[in-house]
Order: structure tokens, then sequence, then C-alpha cells
């Protein structure tokens, strides 16, 4: 989970040097957000950063952040749209995989299937350009849908497990 802050912190100052130290010698990061490619090693990375800090943008208002066992994920808000940073650490503690860009969407999700209270699912309103958590979490996708069903494209999205639900792409 501290890997993920740092990231987090040293990302939104554009601090390279810090950035750089958080990852391991052979680290492979996987980007879909400002632009489409898989980067691997320490000095591919060091290059690849500085682009990134002039187009995807340093004004980040998390959303989520989720300890997993090997790792962390983010879920924010940058340039008015969500993105997730999923993290996979090493033994060492450095970052041996990242994943950055749009969360994946679900494989397969069933309208009517109940999840437990533990993994809500969140409907996240637009307003300004940018989405907000503002309804309570819901039980399952049909409740949450049932409160956006009437309302124009774009104007809500919904979210679980990090993951948006809907409106599908």
């Amino acid at each position: 989970m501290a890997a993920a802050i740092d990231w987090l912190d040293a990302y939104r100052s554009r601090d390279l040097d810090t950035l750089m130290s958080l990852f391991g010698d052979e680290a492979i990061l996987e980007c879909t957000c400002c632009v489409s490619e898989t980067v691997v090693g320490k000095e591919p990375l060091r290059a690849f950063w500085p682009e990134r800090f002039k187009d995807c943008g340093a004004s980040i208002e998390v959303h989520d952040l989720v300890p997993e066992s090997d790792g962390a994920s983010i879920s924010y808000i940058a340039r008015d749209e969500l993105l997730m940073a999923t993290l996979k650490l090493a033994p060492d503690g450095k970052i041996a995989f990242m994943r950055w860009g749009r969360p994946p969407m679900p494989s397969e999700k069933r309208l009517d299937t109940p999840i437990d209270e533990e993994f809500p699912f969140f409907v996240l309103e637009r307003i300004d350009g940018i989405y907000r958590d503002l309804l309570s979490p819901f039980g399952s996708l049909n409740e949450a849908l049932s409160n956006v069903k009437n309302s124009p494209p774009g104007e809500y999205a919904i979210l679980h497990l990090g993951e948006i639900v809907w409106p599908q792409r």
C-alpha cells in the first residue's frame, strides 16, 4: 500500500528520481491512458515518464485505494476521466509490474448478481466534467441502475471493484 501512495505522491510532484526509485530494474509498465505502450526496464521507464508528465496531467482526485496481497490499485479522476493504476510488487517491495490507464471492462457481470456489502457498486455523477462519488453505495448493479436509468448518457457511471460496469464502452 505504501508503494502505491509513494507512486501517487511522486507522480503528482513530477519527481522523476523518486518515481524511478520505486521500480525494480526489470519492471514492466503497461500504459493505456495517454498512449498505448508497454515499457520494460528502468532506463526505458526513465525516458517514458517525462512525456507522461506533460500529456497526462498532474491533477488527480483519488477515488479509491485498494490494497491487494501483492500490491495495490488506485482509481482516480484525471483529465475528466476515471483512470486506474494497479501495482504488483516484487519481494523487495519494488514495483515489478504496473498497469496504468482506463479501468478494464468486466468480462462477465450479470445484472441480477447480488454483491456482498463489502464490495458495493458506486454511482459516480459527472459534475463540471468530473465524475464524483455522490450517491450511496448499492448492493447490486440492478439497484444502482434503477437510480440512473432515466438520466442522459454520460451523466453517470457505475463503478464496481475498480471497473466501470456501466455504461459499457
